[in-house]
């Protein structure tokens, strides 16, 4: 007897995974890093604490190139600063001698001269001028700062050198200037702040050009001598500049005649917590304005600024105002004090010359006759 079965398929196994016969991927120590902490997160790791690893951990870097770990500043990125004992860019130079150093995005190459330092850096980057004497001109063309480190002198070569100029804004700190002719001139429409800086020895110490404006700080102008030159030995302002002391000592300059500080038309001067004293002339004859002379429609602003010891004067005060044009006028407040000044004229003024809150000694109009404003006008 035979039987057909009908619709039948086989058994089917069940499914098993495959049994995988390689061996397990595991970091043993042939296969690990080493890393170095940088505790300070400079990117830059310390060579004397490191540790193995499969992975990077959490504050450590692969290099070991931090000579200071515990400060983010000093790290091979870093510039070096010059005189602070530091070695900041890590090179194993510390403070080494250089000329000029023109930092650039955080990079830092020696140069043998500021025209080149001047080309290397971008706009308002640092230059720093190590410490020693340099005959050469400083001819600022872009914004920079520049930076004296140690005792840094620039010297010219007496009335016949080529001055030193800005055309740009610029700061300017640490550095004497001497025998120039003009030691530092601001050139029209720049601004130029000098901290710390010294002119001695120079015909001009500071010219400052039409439109242009000068902040001076803590600084000295002492020995100059214009007496061969034009009025100014310390400073001298063309039409429409301006110039701004702060704790600035103006003293022992020579002149022909006067004006130490010499104000052209539309000049403006502002002093505060500054000196000027001692300065004298060559002339014996003709002496006005010894300490400042402004002529034309000057402004001259003193605030807690001494005004001393200067020699008789033929024509007017320590200070004197003799516009020829438009109106001039000076303001000094109670804290300054004016004394010893040759013939007791602390401020002279001519006609259109007004003085303001000044109670000191007597204020002389020559050839003219005091209002109580402190106006001079004619008889």
């Amino acid at each position: 007897m035979f039987f057909f079965l009908s619709g039948c398929s086989p058994v089917q196994e069940p499914y098993e995974e495959p049994i995988d016969t390689e061996p397990e991927d595991t970091c043993d120590q042939l296969d690990q890093d080493t890393y170095y902490r940088d505790f300070d997160g400079d990117g830059y790791g310390d060579s004397n604490d490191s540790l193995d690893a499969c992975e990077q951990p959490a504050g450590y870097v692969t290099n070991n190139d931090d000579c200071d770990d515990s400060d983010s500043s000093v790290n091979p990125d870093a510039y070096e600063i010059y005189g602070d004992s530091i070695d900041n860019d890590c090179d194993d130079a510390l403070d080494r001698e250089c000329h000029y150093t023109t930092v650039n995005c955080g990079e830092s190459t020696d140069v043998s001269s500021f025209a080149e330092a001047q080309d290397r850096t971008r706009d308002n980057g640092l230059v720093q001028i190590c410490s020693g004497t340099y005959h050469e001109q400083l001819g600022i063309i872009r914004p920079l700062t520049i930076e004296g480190v140690g005792d840094v002198t620039i010297a010219g070569w007496g009335e016949d050198s080529e001055q030193n100029y800005s055309y740009a804004d610029a700061m300017i700190s640490g550095i004497t200037f001497t025998d120039y002719d003009i030691a530092f001139k601001v050139m029209p429409y720049a601004t130029v702040t000098m901290t710390e800086c010294n002119f001695s020895e120079n015909v001009h110490a500071l010219w400052v050009t039409e439109d242009g404006e000068l902040i001076l700080e803590d600084s000295l102008l002492t020995n100059n001598d214009s007496s061969t030159s034009y009025h100014g030995s310390a400073m001298r302002m063309e039409t429409y500049s301006t110039a701004e002391f702060h704790n600035v000592e103006v003293s022992q300059n020579l002149t022909a005649t006067g004006g130490t500080i010499y104000l052209n038309i539309g000049a403006t001067l502002y002093m505060y917590d500054s000196s000027i004293h001692d300065n004298v002339n060559t002339d014996p004859n003709i002496r006005y304005g010894m300490a400042i002379d402004g002529l034309g429609n000057t402004s001259i602003y003193l605030y807690n600024t001494d005004v001393y010891n200067h020699p008789d004067n033929t024509l007017g005060g320590a200070i004197q105002l003799f516009p020829s044009t438009g109106d001039a006028f000076i303001r000094a407040d109670d804290s300054c004090a004016m004394y010893d000044n040759g013939d007791g004229n602390d401020i002279g003024l001519g006609s259109h010359a007004y003085s303001f809150n000044y109670t000191g000694n007597l204020t002389q109009c020559y050839g003219y006759q005091e209002t109580n404003d402190g106006e001079c006008i004619e008889y």
